[in-house]
Protein backbone atom coordinates (compact mmCIF):
# COMPACT_ATOMS: atom_id res chain seq x y z
CA UNK A 1 0.00 0.00 0.00
CA UNK A 2 2.61 2.70 0.85
CA UNK A 3 4.50 1.95 -2.37
CA UNK A 4 1.35 2.25 -4.48
CA UNK A 5 0.43 5.51 -2.76
CA UNK A 6 3.95 6.89 -3.22
CA UNK A 7 3.94 6.00 -6.90
CA UNK A 8 0.47 7.42 -7.48
CA UNK A 9 1.03 10.72 -5.65
CA UNK A 10 4.68 11.55 -6.32
CA UNK A 11 5.91 9.61 -9.39
CA UNK A 12 4.48 12.06 -11.96
CA UNK A 13 6.67 14.83 -10.52
CA UNK A 14 9.99 13.04 -10.03
CA UNK A 15 12.50 14.74 -12.31
CA UNK A 16 15.66 13.08 -11.04
CA UNK A 17 16.71 10.32 -8.69
CA UNK A 18 19.82 9.20 -6.85
CA UNK A 19 18.65 5.76 -5.85
CA UNK A 20 21.93 4.86 -4.17
CA UNK A 21 21.02 7.54 -1.61
CA UNK A 22 17.26 6.90 -1.69
CA UNK A 23 16.78 10.45 -2.98
CA UNK A 24 14.04 11.55 -5.33
CA UNK A 25 13.71 15.16 -6.42
CA UNK A 26 10.30 16.54 -7.36
CA UNK A 27 9.59 19.48 -9.64
CA UNK A 28 5.98 20.62 -9.58
CA UNK A 29 3.83 22.56 -12.06
CA UNK A 30 3.50 25.48 -9.62
CA UNK A 31 7.30 25.91 -9.65
CA UNK A 32 7.75 24.17 -6.33
CA UNK A 33 10.31 21.51 -5.51
CA UNK A 34 10.95 18.91 -2.83
CA UNK A 35 13.43 16.19 -1.98
CA UNK A 36 12.15 12.86 -0.74
CA UNK A 37 14.41 10.27 0.87
CA UNK A 38 12.90 6.83 1.18
CA UNK A 39 15.24 4.09 0.06
CA UNK A 40 13.81 1.08 -1.72
CA UNK A 41 10.16 1.60 -2.66
CA UNK A 42 9.54 -2.14 -2.42
CA UNK A 43 10.17 -1.89 1.33
CA UNK A 44 8.78 1.59 1.93
CA UNK A 45 8.18 2.24 5.62
CA UNK A 46 9.33 5.84 6.07
CA UNK A 47 9.81 8.96 3.97
CA UNK A 48 11.91 11.97 4.91
CA UNK A 49 10.98 15.23 3.21
CA UNK A 50 13.61 17.93 2.83
CA UNK A 51 14.05 21.26 1.05
CA UNK A 52 10.40 21.53 0.16
CA UNK A 53 8.41 24.41 -1.27
CA UNK A 54 5.06 25.59 -0.05
CA UNK A 55 2.05 25.21 -2.31
CA UNK A 56 1.27 22.17 -4.42
CA UNK A 57 3.82 19.95 -2.70
CA UNK A 58 2.09 20.29 0.66
CA UNK A 59 -1.25 19.38 -0.96
CA UNK A 60 0.37 16.25 -2.44
CA UNK A 61 1.86 15.45 0.93
CA UNK A 62 -1.57 15.71 2.56
CA UNK A 63 -2.97 13.30 -0.04
CA UNK A 64 -0.13 10.85 0.62
CA UNK A 65 -0.66 11.07 4.41
CA UNK A 66 -4.34 10.16 3.97
CA UNK A 67 -3.58 7.22 1.69
CA UNK A 68 -1.05 5.65 4.06
CA UNK A 69 -2.66 6.76 7.35
CA UNK A 70 0.52 8.56 8.37
CA UNK A 71 1.57 11.56 10.44
CA UNK A 72 4.27 14.19 10.03
CA UNK A 73 6.96 14.30 12.68
CA UNK A 74 8.57 17.71 12.30
CA UNK A 75 11.64 18.17 14.55
CA UNK A 76 10.79 20.72 17.21
CA UNK A 77 7.28 21.13 15.81
CA UNK A 78 3.89 19.56 16.33
CA UNK A 79 2.90 16.08 15.22
CA UNK A 80 0.63 16.68 12.24
CA UNK A 81 -2.21 14.19 11.76
CA UNK A 82 -4.83 13.86 9.03
CA UNK A 83 -7.23 12.02 11.34
CA UNK A 84 -7.78 12.73 15.06
CA UNK A 85 -7.96 8.97 15.67
CA UNK A 86 -4.24 8.75 14.89
CA UNK A 87 -3.51 10.32 18.28
CA UNK A 88 -4.36 7.03 19.98
CA UNK A 89 -1.35 5.42 18.26
CA UNK A 90 1.21 8.07 19.14
CA UNK A 91 3.77 7.66 21.92
CA UNK A 92 3.06 10.00 24.83
CA UNK A 93 5.99 12.30 24.00
CA UNK A 94 4.57 12.92 20.50
CA UNK A 95 0.95 13.31 21.63
CA UNK A 96 1.54 16.47 23.68
CA UNK A 97 1.77 18.81 20.70
CA UNK A 98 -0.49 17.74 17.83
CA UNK A 99 -2.48 19.38 15.07
CA UNK A 100 -5.01 17.92 12.68
CA UNK A 101 -4.44 18.96 9.07
CA UNK A 102 -6.64 18.47 6.04
CA UNK A 103 -4.78 20.47 3.39
CA UNK A 104 -1.39 21.79 2.42
CA UNK A 105 -2.43 25.18 3.78
CA UNK A 106 -3.15 23.55 7.16
CA UNK A 107 0.35 22.01 7.16
CA UNK A 108 1.90 25.36 6.27
CA UNK A 109 -0.04 27.16 9.01
CA UNK A 110 0.85 24.57 11.65
CA UNK A 111 4.54 24.72 10.77
CA UNK A 112 4.57 28.52 10.73
CA UNK A 113 3.48 28.49 14.37
CA UNK A 114 6.65 26.52 15.23
CA UNK A 115 9.24 27.77 12.74
CA UNK A 116 10.32 31.03 11.16
CA UNK A 117 8.73 31.21 7.69
CA UNK A 118 12.13 31.11 5.95
CA UNK A 119 12.91 27.77 7.62
CA UNK A 120 9.70 26.23 6.36
CA UNK A 121 9.84 27.25 2.75
CA UNK A 122 13.01 25.58 1.55
CA UNK A 123 14.93 24.22 4.49
CA UNK A 124 12.29 22.24 6.34
CA UNK A 125 12.66 18.54 7.06
CA UNK A 126 9.97 16.19 8.24
CA UNK A 127 9.66 12.45 8.59
CA UNK A 128 6.62 10.33 7.83
CA UNK A 129 6.18 6.82 9.11
CA UNK A 130 3.40 4.28 9.45
CA UNK A 131 2.77 0.76 10.70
Amino acid sequence: MPTDAFESVFRPYIDRQELEFGRRHLRLPDGGEAELYCGDLAELDCVMVSRFSLGMFLDLLTDFLRRVDSVILAPGGPTLMVDPAQAAHLPAELADDVAVVSSGTDIQNALQLSYAPSRISWYGTASLSWD
